[in-house]
């Protein structure tokens, strides 16, 4: 077999080619979540995602509804429409009866065995049951939208043609959008960078709850601490960050790890809360808080910064004056990090 003939075999495999498409967007989808690029544009690009997510399934069901079924499968294709419709009324029968065998698995029962069965019947997530029946519905008014178009202005060779051209045109929106998550993938995956904090604080925080009781899908408008003070847009990631929209407020200080990237494309890695800034905000306004300046002190020495740390020590010792001893165990501290010129001026403060 020659390479041109492998080439039209597995390009006449359309259903193959667009099951494997679906997937590869849901999986880079995901990718473009975790390897997040700051800015609006890719706010925007993982909200597509989910658009073309919901493309790349109606396009499998496009394929199938119009394929030329095999000879053994052709007495069923001739009932696949009430088949689907049975599939989705028997969904959504479950999942109305969903809440009560959760109920019924939270009472005690004395049979084990109708117990276990019970328990695995409640652990279907009542989400997941939500997102197959959604799902189901979608496929199923496809193709009943599908059958009507062929019965009617399907019949014309320009709508034919248009059809064709349309399914083009969203597989390659759907490859454009997979080689755009392995080109993100590979420069975040790739990239063996340290992280380098960015500090910024929190303009606003907005999210939309996402249907099908999927979570939220949440961003943060930052600026820049450091000239030039830009203002950027982050998509959010639970479990992943410290800010969220229900727990984070204008104003608050956080530092970003950013990552240079393995092509030279930087990326975010994670968004915590700047406690360092939060404590300097404190000592403003409190500059006898030990405890904070204490905290904030040793922050400093764990991210060796030695320079910013004599000023809170020479700030520590005008409120704590006879707190000798551990003003001398920091002035070592900066003496054995080869900052002596600020070891000797804290030593030349602390009372003899």
């Amino acid at each position: 077999m020659s390479l041109r003939s492998l080439v039209g075999r597995v390009l006449s495999l359309r259903v193959m080619i667009a099951v494997v498409l679906m997937g590869l967007v849901g999986y880079y989808m995901c990718i473009l979540g975790a390897y997040r690029l700051p800015g609006a544009w890719f706010v925007l690009a993982v909200a597509a995602g989910f658009a073309l997510f919901a493309l790349s399934l109606l396009v499998v069901v496009e394929r199938i509804a119009l394929a030329r079924p095999p000879a053994a499968l052709q007495p069923v294709a001739a009932h696949a429409e009430p088949l689907i419709f049975l599939l989705v009324v028997n969904l959504l029968i479950l999942s109305l009866l969903l809440p009560v065998i959760q109920g019924i698995a939270a009472v005690p029962l004395p049979d084990s065995v109708f117990r276990r069965v019970v328990g695995v019947a409640a652990a279907v997530s009542g989400r997941g049951l939500s997102i197959v029946f959604a799902l189901a519905a979608l496929a199923l008014a496809w193709v009943i939208l599908l059958r009507l178009l062929q019965a009617t202005v399907g019949r014309w060779t320009l709508f034919r043609w248009m059809g064709r051209a349309l399914d083009r045109l969203a597989v390659a929106l759907l490859v454009l959008y997979c080689l755009a998550g392995v080109t993100l993938a590979s420069n975040s995956a790739l990239d063996t960078s340290p992280p380098v904090p960015r500090r910024a604080e929190i303009l606003a925080v907005a999210s939309v709850e996402l249907p099908l009781r999927l979570g939220q899908f949440a961003w943060a408008d930052l600026r820049d601490l450091e000239p030039p003070h830009r203002t950027e847009r982050l998509v959010l990631l639970r479990g992943q960050d410290d800010v969220g929209p229900h727990r984070t407020a204008p104003g608050q200080p956080v530092r970003l790890a950013m990552r240079a990237g393995h092509f030279g494309v930087p990326w975010v890695q994670a968004v915590s809360v700047d406690h360092q800034r939060q404590a300097e905000r404190v000592l403003a306004a409190v500059p006898a808080a030990a405890g904070v300046r204490r905290a904030l002190i040793a922050e400093l020495l764990r991210e060796r910064r030695w320079r910013e740390i004599r000023p809170h020590v020479e700030a520590h010792l005008r409120e704590y004056p006879h707190d000798r001893e551990y003003a001398l165990k920091l002035a070592r501290a900066l003496e054995t990090a080869g900052h002596a010129a600020d070891a000797t001026a804290i030593t030349r403060l602390v009372p003899q």
